[in-house]
């Protein structure tokens, strides 16, 4: 899973920005919820990548795809099961600011 790049770069940092849907900087930009129950998976884990931690997005997609079945433009349930934690899943939601034990994701691509 790669992002892709455009040729436009951030006015605060000055990295390249991405397109997903829209144009980003997931270094800046922290997703937002797109109702009050769901983010969107792929720039989730753009973010955490982009602001701490290189190689995020693959670890993390390669876990989720072992675990749920995934569709595209579909809803996953993603848990951080406190008694078998992932430390993936749990960088995800510390980084997402998300204190519930699980989290609707809309996966679209």
């Amino acid at each position: 899973m790669s992002m892709y790049k455009v040729k436009e770069l951030c006015k605060k940092c000055g990295k390249p920005m991405v397109m997903y849907y829209r144009v980003y900087c997931p270094r800046c930009e922290k997703p937002k919820l797109k109702t009050t129950e769901y983010y969107n998976l792929l720039e989730c884990l753009y973010y955490v990548e982009a602001t701490s931690h290189p190689g995020f997005t693959d670890k993390c997609w390669e876990y989720l795809v072992s675990k749920y079945d995934f569709a595209n433009n579909s809803m996953v349930c993603i848990g951080n099961d406190p008694y078998d934690p992932n430390p993936l899943i749990q960088e995800l939601f510390e980084k997402m600011g998300i204190e519930d034990e699980s989290m609707e994701f809309e996966l679209s691509w």
